[in-house]
């Protein structure tokens, strides 16, 4: 007769329970918590073109601002907001608040991060951050390196 020890019925159940979450991990990306390792290699993913559901939504947002901007030639790619904000990106989520935005609630989340060209403006590009249809993060920018970003409401200022 086959004798079943008690260790086993607890040890068996528990690795199933781990495969499953290691599964679960897996075909999620893990997007739940990334490190900053991992945020910062997805930083350097390529651009590609934006859909036309994305750009509607980016579109409508800027429209509150006065703003116009191509959207043809934008560029889209994915980025992480990170799990904590370093001294950086607590300014930039400053900045976030003149646009009555909060980059807060969407720590260790993927968004699209799309940057347009802004029509009749000598403030170059548009860089809106979009998750699941909705602009979470956004900034003006000339598009020079180390230029400041300005939120949003400066537009028509510069």
């Amino acid at each position: 007769m086959f004798v079943v020890k008690k260790r086993f019925i607890i040890i068996i159940p528990a690795a199933l329970l781990i495969a499953v979450l290691c599964a679960v991990i897996f075909a999620t990306g893990g997007e739940g918590s990334p490190g900053a390792d991992e945020v910062a290699q997805l930083g350097r993913g390529e651009a590609f073109a934006v859909s036309s559901e994305t750009a509607a939504v980016c579109r409508d947002f800027l429209t509150k601002f006065g703003m116009a901007a191509d959207f043809d030639s934008a560029t889209e790619e994915y980025v992480l907001i990170p799990n904590e904000f370093d001294p950086i990106y607590e300014k930039y989520n400053e900045l976030q608040g003149e646009n009555g935005l909060d980059l807060a609630p969407y720590r260790g989340k993927r968004a699209e991060k799309v940057t347009a060209e802004l029509l009749n403006s000598d403030v170059r590009f548009a860089v809106l951050l979009v998750a699941k249809d909705k602009v979470i993060g956004a900034h003006i920018t000339n598009g020079e390196y180390g230029d400041e970003n300005l939120p949003l409401t400066d537009y028509g200022k510069t």
